[in-house]
C-alpha cells in the first residue's frame, strides 16, 4: 500500500506537471505564470507536512479503526494499512523538487522582463534558488531508505533543520516574486501575498511545524529496571488511550525517539515506556537512569491499534515489541485475541510483571524464549496460531529485519499480516 500510494501521488503531479509544460511550450510563458507553479510546489509541502502531523495520523486512524466488525472483511483488511500514509509524504516531498524546477524557470523568465531596476531582485532569487535545491538534494538523497537506516541519526538531524530552512527559504522567495508585483500595481507587498494560495498554505505549514514545539514538556520519570537489557518508565502526567506513542529525548532539538506507551491498569492515572538496549540513548537510558526526560507533541497512533479492526486477533511480538501490544491488552482486556511473544529470556529480561501483564491478557499466550528454543521461525509460530486461533489477522510489532521477513512470509500464505514500516 505504501508504494501504491507513493505511485499514485507522484504519477498525479507528474502527469499535471507535464501538462503545464507542455502548455507553455505551445502557448508561451503568459499561460502560467511563477505564482501558478509555486502553488504546486507548496500545496506538496503542505499535504507532506500534513501527513507527518499527529492530529493528522490519529484522525486517520480513528477514521479506519471506527468501521463496525460487520463491514465486510475485505474492507477492513484494506483499511488496516492506513499507516501507509508515509508513502504520501515521500511522494510530495519528490513532487515539490519537479514542481520546483518549473517554478524557478517561470520565476526567472518572468523577472528577466521586469527591468534593471529589479536586477537586485534577480540576484536574491537566483542566489536562493541555489540554497534550495542544495536542500532538496539533502533532503531527498538522506531519506533514501539504506541510507536513512544506516545513518539514522543523521538523518533526523537532516531532515529536521534542512526541512525547516527550506520553509524559511520558500517563505522569502514567495516574498521577492510579489514585490515587482506590488510596484507595478503600487500596492502594499502584504495585499499581493494574501491573494496568492501558496501564501496561506506557507502559513498552515509553518504553523504545523511549530505546534509540536508548543507542547515540548520536561516530565518526571520514574525508573523501574528490569535488566541489564531492558527498563520500564513510568509516567504520571496524564491517561493515554490504548496504542499511542510518544517521543522522549534528553536532548529535543536534536534528537527524538518514539516509544508506545502502555496506559496504567483499570483506568490509573499515568503509563509507562519499555525501553530495550537498541542503540547509543536506549542504552544510555538504562545504565545512568534519568530523573526527567523530554516529550514533545500530541501522542500519536500505531500500528498495534489496527487490531481494533479485527475479531479475533492474533498480536505478535518480539523483544521491546511487547510494549505496544501491552498496550493494546492492557486497554481491551476481553477483547478476543491470542498473543504470540518472542524474545531473549522474557522473564528474566523484562521482569514478572511484563509476563503477568501478558498471561493476565491471555492465558494460554504463545511465550518463546529464543535461547532455550534454539533456531525457529518466527512467521511459522504466528502462522500455526493463525490456524489454530481462525483469526481474522496478524498485527506485528518488531524490528525492521524481523517485520519484513514475517509480514512477507505470512502474505505468502495468504494471511492479512500487519506491521510498521519503518519509514521515519
Amino acid at each position: 500500500m505504501y508504494r501504491r500510494l507513493h505511485i499514485t501521488v507522484l504519477l498525479g503531479n507528474l502527469i499535471a506537471l507535464v501538462y503545464c509544460t507542455v502548455q507553455v511550450a505551445k502557448h508561451g510563458y503568459s499561460r502560467y505564470t511563477c505564482t501558478d507553479a509555486s502553488n504546486g510546489v507548496v500545496l506538496n509541502l503542505f499535504v507532506g507536512t500534513l501527513m507527518r502531523h499527529e492530529h493528522a495520523i490519529n484522525f486517520f486512524f480513528r477514521m479506519c479503526t471506527m468501521l463496525p466488525h460487520s463491514t465486510p472483511l475485505a474492507i477492513r483488511r484494506y483499511a488496516a494499512k492506513v499507516y501507509s500514509h508515509g508513502g504520501i509524504h515521500s511522494a510530495c516531498g519528490i513532487s515539490s523538487l519537479f514542481w520546483y524546477i518549473f517554478y524557478v524557470v517561470l520565476l526567472l523568465k518572468q523577472f528577466g522582463g521586469y527591468g534593471e531596476d529589479q536586477t537586485p531582485l534577480l540576484h536574491a532569487l537566483q542566489a536562493t534558488t541555489g540554497v534550495m535545491m542544495a536542500l532538496f538534494v539533502i533532503l531527498i538523497v538522506m531519506a533514501y531508505p539504506t541510507i536513512r537506516s544506516k545513518y539514522h541519526d543523521w538523518w533526523e538531524l537532516s531532515h529536521r533543520f534542512a526541512g525547516w530552512t527550506a520553509i524559511l527559504v520558500v517563505w522569502a522567495q514567495t516574498v521577492i516574486a510579489a514585490w515587482p508585483m506590488a510596484d507595478i500595481l503600487d500596492t502594499n507587498v502584504g495585499l499581493i501575498l494574501i491573494q496568492t494560495p501558496s501564501f496561506w498554505f506557507l502559513l498552515a505549514i509553518t504553523c504545523m511545524i511549530i505546534y509540536p514545539w508548543l507542547r515540548l514538556r520536561r516530565r518526571a520519570v520514574t525508573i523501574e529496571p528490569l535488566s541489564d537489557r531492558a527498563t520500564r518508565l513510568h509516567f504520571t502526567d496524564r491517561k493515554v488511550i490504548s496504542c499511542v506513542g510518544t517521543r522522549l529525548s534528553s536532548s529535543p532539538l536534536t534528537e527524538n525517539h518514539g516509544f508506545a506507551t502502555i496506559p496504567n491498569p483499570d483506568g490509573h492515572n499515568g503509563y509507562s515506556v519499555i525501553v530495550s538496549n537498541a542503540g547509543d540513548w536506549t542504552n544510555k537510558i538504562i545504565k545512568n537512569p534519568p530523573t526527567h526526560l523530554w516529550m514533545r507533541g500530541a501522542h500519536t497512533m500505531g500500528v498495534s491499534r489496527i487490531g481494533l479492526l479485527f475479531q479475533p486477533v492474533i498480536m505478535a511480538a518480539t523483544g521491546s515489541g511487547i510494549g505496544p501490544t501491552l498496550s493494546f491488552l492492557q486497554a481491551h482486556p476481553s477483547w478476543p485475541c491470542r498473543v504470540v511473544w518472542s524474545a531473549t529470556y522474557p522473564e528474566e529480561t523484562f521482569g514478572k510483571e511484563i509476563l503477568k501483564a501478558v498471561l493476565r491478557a491471555d492465558s494460554e499466550a504463545v511465550i518463546v524464549c529464543r535461547k532455550k528454543t534454539g533456531r525457529y521461525r518466527m512467521h511459522e509460530l504466528v502462522y500455526a496460531a493463525y490456524r489454530s486461533f481462525g483469526a481474522e489477522a496478524v498485527v506485528l510489532i518488531s524490528n525492521p529485519v524481523e517485520t519484513r521477513r514475517t509480514v512477507f512470509e505470512l502474505e505468502a500464505r495468504g494471511v492479512p499480516a500487519y506491521g510498521a514500516i519503518f519509514d521515519s
